[in-house]
């Protein structure tokens, strides 16, 4: 379970988030996080990973996660930054099987091997093992660097746009496999995401950030409406439902 109570951090002298408190977040739960470009999202996400401080309180399980020391905050809390990995001559394996190594020294050698199978093989990685960074597209790239988080299975998923240079096949590959993931191992997601649609489509809950604080947390239905639209974006548009069921933002034009 993640609790998050009363959180404040800014930069430079000036707040970014100020005082943000979500209702208590139960395992298994694939959280969106939404709201305009430089609203907090990337910054809520870096200060849960022990990244940037932060006052106020958060726990991960009933434990501070600022205060956790390095070695368990990375054993538990798996963080996937915005940026790509960036070409290297390093091949792929070599990345996820040391990015394990170091966040889960508790395993061993074959556990870590057999960790890294399963991730290459779940997100089609399989070919491209003994590839270069190099030698990949910013997808693959992408990919790469989800493999690093899902290797050291956490319990607690911090994802800054994970599906930003995928195509639409992978951005549902991957968006399958998280919700899969988190419920089958009652892990938490939290997912910053600019793409709407995706969310409506796959969070089970969503936490709307607008001036430094909380505009709207709940289901996607329900937090996501014309009017938070309006407030937050600043545009006119419509959730509307397709053939299929699946709910959908239609955006008209900008305020």
């Amino acid at each position: 379970m993640l609790d998050v109570s009363n959180l404040t951090l800014g930069r430079a002298g000036t707040t970014i988030l100020d005082r943000i408190t979500l209702p208590s977040i139960e395992g298994g739960s694939l959280i969106g996080v939404l709201g305009p470009n430089g609203c907090g999202k990337s910054t809520l996400l870096k200060a849960l990973a022990g990244i940037l401080p932060f006052t106020g309180t958060a726990r991960l399980d009933g434990d501070p996660i600022d205060s956790m020391q390095r070695y368990k905050r990375s054993s538990l809390v798996g963080y996937l930054p915005q940026d790509l990995p960036p070409p290297s001559t390093f091949v792929a394996y070599e990345v996820v099987i040391t990015a394990c190594k170091a966040a889960r020294p508790d395993l061993s050698g074959e556990q870590v091997a057999e960790a890294a199978q399963v991730a290459f093989d779940r997100l089609g990685l399989g070919g491209l093992a003994f590839r270069p960074l190099s030698r990949m597209s910013g997808g693959q790239r992408q990919l790469v660097g989800l493999a690093q988080v899902l290797v050291r299975n956490p319990r607690l998923f911090l994802l800054d746009e994970p599906t930003s240079a995928l195509d639409l096949k992978w951005q549902s590959v991957v968006f399958d496999l998280l919700r899969e993931h988190v419920r089958m191992r009652n892990a938490v997601c939290l997912v910053a995401m600019h793409d709407i649609n995706l969310v409506l489509r796959y969070c089970d809950r969503v936490a709307v950030i607008g001036n430094g604080a909380i505009r709207a947390f709940g289901p996607p239905e329900e937090a996501i409406t014309p009017a938070v639209l309006r407030e937050i974006y600043e545009v006119e548009g419509q959730v509307e439902a397709s053939t299929s069921g699946a709910r959908m933002i239609y955006v008209s034009g900008a305020l």
